[in-house]
């Protein structure tokens, strides 16, 4: 799954920053659904003490972790598909933006989880009443 956001972010960084664009790597995906995480749980943790994203982006790690324009040309190209094919798939298909990722996931889904006889599944699905 990483790869497919690799190879897609990479051919889209490559449009846009041409000879700029630094390669997209693993290291770099993780980092940035890190930092993404992370100022996730900065901000609700802080949301009471009213903090400001420019409190949040602050903090050490971010700045020891990538820069910020770094950071904001990533989230600027970053891709889950194959953009040049998007338009005839979008026709057929309203999850084409993610559809590889998608399959992938619930590839993965299948063969990591194992119902076994003693499942509860903790949820009604048929309205009652009595």
């Amino acid at each position: 799954m990483e790869n497919i956001v690799i190879e897609f972010t990479n051919i889209q960084g490559y449009l846009v920053y041409q000879t700029k664009w630094k390669p997209f790597d693993t290291i770099c995906l993780r980092s940035c659904i890190g930092l993404l995480l992370l100022g996730g749980v900065y901000k609700s943790k802080h949301e009471a003490l009213s903090s400001s994203w420019d409190d949040i982006k602050e903090r050490p790690i971010f700045k020891a972790t990538m820069s910020l324009q770094r950071f904001q040309n990533i989230t600027r190209v970053i891709r889950f598909d194959d953009k040049s094919t998007r338009a005839e798939r979008r026709e057929r298909d309203k999850l084409a933006l993610i559809r590889y990722l998608w399959n992938k996931w619930e590839a993965n889904l299948r063969r990591l989880f194992h119902p076994y006889e003693n499942l509860t599944v903790d949820e009604q699905l048929l309205p009652f009443r009595g």
